[in-house]
Protein backbone atom coordinates (compact mmCIF):
# COMPACT_ATOMS: atom_id res chain seq x y z
CA UNK A 1 0.00 0.00 0.00
CA UNK A 2 1.24 3.36 -0.77
CA UNK A 3 0.51 6.35 1.43
CA UNK A 4 1.82 9.69 0.05
CA UNK A 5 3.49 11.91 3.01
CA UNK A 6 4.04 15.42 3.26
CA UNK A 7 7.93 16.42 3.54
CA UNK A 8 7.22 18.65 6.80
CA UNK A 9 5.57 15.49 8.41
CA UNK A 10 8.77 13.29 7.78
CA UNK A 11 11.36 15.83 8.82
CA UNK A 12 9.27 16.68 12.08
CA UNK A 13 8.92 12.97 12.93
CA UNK A 14 12.12 12.20 11.98
CA UNK A 15 12.09 9.95 9.46
CA UNK A 16 15.01 8.89 7.01
CA UNK A 17 15.10 6.34 4.39
CA UNK A 18 15.90 3.42 5.61
CA UNK A 19 14.06 3.98 8.86
CA UNK A 20 11.50 1.30 9.68
CA UNK A 21 7.94 2.11 10.23
CA UNK A 22 5.55 0.02 12.29
CA UNK A 23 2.05 0.88 12.03
CA UNK A 24 1.32 3.77 14.36
CA UNK A 25 4.01 5.39 13.30
CA UNK A 26 2.73 4.86 9.47
CA UNK A 27 -0.32 6.47 10.76
CA UNK A 28 0.76 9.20 12.57
CA UNK A 29 2.90 10.41 10.09
CA UNK A 30 -0.27 10.02 8.04
CA UNK A 31 -1.84 12.38 10.47
CA UNK A 32 0.55 14.69 10.72
CA UNK A 33 0.85 14.62 6.91
CA UNK A 34 -3.00 15.67 6.52
CA UNK A 35 -2.77 18.41 8.95
CA UNK A 36 0.05 20.52 7.03
CA UNK A 37 -2.05 19.81 3.47
CA UNK A 38 -5.07 20.97 5.33
CA UNK A 39 -3.67 24.06 7.15
CA UNK A 40 -2.73 24.46 3.64
CA UNK A 41 -5.71 24.59 2.19
CA UNK A 42 -7.13 26.39 4.55
CA UNK A 43 -5.14 29.38 4.34
CA UNK A 44 -5.51 28.98 0.37
CA UNK A 45 -9.29 29.41 1.48
CA UNK A 46 -8.79 32.14 3.35
CA UNK A 47 -6.67 34.14 1.12
CA UNK A 48 -9.48 34.90 -1.01
CA UNK A 49 -11.66 36.19 1.57
CA UNK A 50 -12.55 36.34 5.46
CA UNK A 51 -14.41 32.96 6.35
CA UNK A 52 -15.77 31.83 9.18
CA UNK A 53 -14.72 28.94 11.59
CA UNK A 54 -18.36 26.52 9.73
CA UNK A 55 -17.05 28.05 6.24
CA UNK A 56 -14.12 26.47 6.54
CA UNK A 57 -15.06 23.22 8.40
CA UNK A 58 -17.41 22.79 5.91
CA UNK A 59 -14.34 23.42 2.56
CA UNK A 60 -12.10 21.26 4.31
CA UNK A 61 -14.60 18.38 5.26
CA UNK A 62 -15.50 18.49 1.39
CA UNK A 63 -12.10 17.86 0.39
CA UNK A 64 -12.08 14.86 2.41
CA UNK A 65 -10.09 15.45 5.87
CA UNK A 66 -10.91 14.00 9.06
CA UNK A 67 -12.55 15.75 11.71
CA UNK A 68 -9.79 15.39 13.74
CA UNK A 69 -7.54 17.02 11.19
CA UNK A 70 -10.12 19.99 10.97
CA UNK A 71 -10.12 20.24 14.45
CA UNK A 72 -6.52 20.61 14.47
CA UNK A 73 -6.52 23.43 11.67
CA UNK A 74 -8.95 25.66 13.42
CA UNK A 75 -7.31 25.29 16.46
CA UNK A 76 -4.19 26.73 14.65
CA UNK A 77 -5.90 29.34 12.40
CA UNK A 78 -7.19 30.63 15.31
CA UNK A 79 -4.52 30.60 17.41
CA UNK A 80 -2.63 32.20 14.64
CA UNK A 81 -5.27 35.07 14.66
CA UNK A 82 -6.57 34.16 11.00
CA UNK A 83 -10.37 33.48 11.79
CA UNK A 84 -12.17 34.91 14.21
CA UNK A 85 -16.18 35.22 14.11
CA UNK A 86 -16.59 38.12 15.75
CA UNK A 87 -14.40 40.17 13.28
CA UNK A 88 -15.99 38.65 10.33
CA UNK A 89 -19.69 39.68 11.41
CA UNK A 90 -18.67 43.22 12.34
CA UNK A 91 -16.85 43.37 8.69
CA UNK A 92 -19.81 41.67 7.32
CA UNK A 93 -22.51 43.79 9.15
CA UNK A 94 -20.53 47.17 8.66
CA UNK A 95 -20.12 46.16 4.82
CA UNK A 96 -23.38 45.23 4.03
CA UNK A 97 -25.55 48.87 3.67
CA UNK A 98 -28.28 47.80 1.76
CA UNK A 99 -29.20 44.44 4.19
CA UNK A 100 -31.62 45.24 7.01
CA UNK A 101 -30.53 43.79 10.37
CA UNK A 102 -32.85 40.40 10.18
CA UNK A 103 -31.11 39.49 6.34
CA UNK A 104 -27.78 40.37 8.49
CA UNK A 105 -29.23 37.82 10.94
CA UNK A 106 -30.09 35.19 9.09
CA UNK A 107 -26.72 35.34 6.92
CA UNK A 108 -24.82 35.21 9.61
CA UNK A 109 -26.20 32.70 11.46
CA UNK A 110 -26.15 29.95 8.47
CA UNK A 111 -22.65 31.11 7.95
CA UNK A 112 -22.47 29.36 11.70
CA UNK A 113 -21.86 32.53 14.00
CA UNK A 114 -22.47 32.25 17.53
CA UNK A 115 -26.22 33.96 18.15
CA UNK A 116 -24.90 36.12 21.19
CA UNK A 117 -22.20 37.79 18.64
CA UNK A 118 -24.69 38.42 15.99
CA UNK A 119 -27.29 39.80 17.89
CA UNK A 120 -24.62 42.16 19.96
CA UNK A 121 -23.76 43.28 16.73
CA UNK A 122 -27.50 44.11 15.01
CA UNK A 123 -27.87 45.83 18.78
CA UNK A 124 -25.13 48.29 17.99
CA UNK A 125 -26.14 49.08 14.01
CA UNK A 126 -27.35 52.60 14.15
CA UNK A 127 -31.09 53.78 13.86
CA UNK A 128 -30.41 56.86 11.69
CA UNK A 129 -28.01 55.28 9.78
CA UNK A 130 -30.53 52.76 8.87
CA UNK A 131 -32.99 54.71 8.58
CA UNK A 132 -30.61 56.83 6.02
CA UNK A 133 -29.89 53.62 4.20
CA UNK A 134 -33.48 52.45 3.57
CA UNK A 135 -34.21 56.23 1.97
CA UNK A 136 -30.92 55.80 -0.15
CA UNK A 137 -32.74 52.24 -1.53
CA UNK A 138 -35.81 53.84 -1.95
CA UNK A 139 -34.92 56.96 -3.56
CA UNK A 140 -32.79 54.54 -5.71
CA UNK A 141 -36.03 52.33 -6.19
CA UNK A 142 -38.66 55.14 -6.86
CA UNK A 143 -36.22 57.04 -9.24
CA UNK A 144 -38.52 57.72 -12.38
CA UNK A 145 -41.72 56.48 -10.49
CA UNK A 146 -44.76 57.62 -9.46
CA UNK A 147 -45.41 57.60 -5.32
CA UNK A 148 -48.42 56.25 -5.42
CA UNK A 149 -50.05 53.31 -3.66
CA UNK A 150 -49.20 50.20 -6.04
CA UNK A 151 -45.39 51.77 -6.18
CA UNK A 152 -45.44 52.32 -2.52
CA UNK A 153 -46.46 48.49 -1.98
CA UNK A 154 -43.71 47.14 -4.20
CA UNK A 155 -41.00 49.26 -2.54
CA UNK A 156 -42.26 48.29 1.18
CA UNK A 157 -42.12 44.19 -0.07
CA UNK A 158 -38.38 45.29 -1.47
CA UNK A 159 -37.47 46.67 1.41
CA UNK A 160 -38.36 43.67 3.28
CA UNK A 161 -36.88 41.18 1.80
CA UNK A 162 -33.62 43.47 1.91
CA UNK A 163 -34.57 42.36 5.95
CA UNK A 164 -35.32 46.21 7.11
CA UNK A 165 -37.73 46.16 9.77
CA UNK A 166 -41.20 47.10 9.29
CA UNK A 167 -41.28 50.22 11.60
CA UNK A 168 -38.09 51.79 9.54
CA UNK A 169 -39.81 50.98 6.09
CA UNK A 170 -43.00 52.77 7.09
CA UNK A 171 -41.74 55.29 8.70
CA UNK A 172 -39.71 56.10 5.12
CA UNK A 173 -42.79 55.69 2.91
CA UNK A 174 -45.04 57.75 5.32
CA UNK A 175 -42.26 60.64 5.05
CA UNK A 176 -41.98 59.98 0.81
CA UNK A 177 -45.82 60.55 1.06
CA UNK A 178 -45.69 63.68 3.31
CA UNK A 179 -43.24 65.27 0.24
CA UNK A 180 -45.28 64.49 -2.18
Amino acid sequence: EIALVHIEAIVKNGMFVGKDVDLNSLKELIFESNKVVAFDQALKYLSKSMKTEKDICTNLKQKGFDTDVVENVISKLKEYGYINDYNFAKYYVNSSKTKGQYRLKAELKLKGVDDDIIQNLIDDIDEDETIENIEKLASKYMKNKEVDQKNLQKLYQYLARRGFGSEDIMRVINRMREDE
